[in-house]
């Protein structure tokens, strides 16, 4: 992104910014950086067009592996 881009200024609940602190330092990026992500990637949800890869990788974390190991013990 340029220095010449756009500022926005918005309000949101402290609850809500300290969860986007949390996610970009967990994925490594500047708070700007997750909430573009988010938002670029709302929009591509509402028209149908692939999800991000971070996306992805948190649904196969949490349904395809578990699924996976069931499998693996005979459940």
């Amino acid at each position: 992104m340029a220095r010449n881009d756009p500022q926005v200024n918005i309000r949101m609940p402290q609850a809500l910014k300290e969860k986007l602190e949390a996610a970009s330092a967990e994925m490594n990026r500047s708070l700007n950086g997750e909430i573009i992500d988010r938002l670029e990637a709302s929009f591509e949800t509402a028209q149908g067009v692939e999800i991000s890869s971070k996306s992805l990788d948190k649904i196969v974390a949490g349904v395809v592996r578990p699924i996976e190991a069931l499998i693996k013990e005979g459940k």
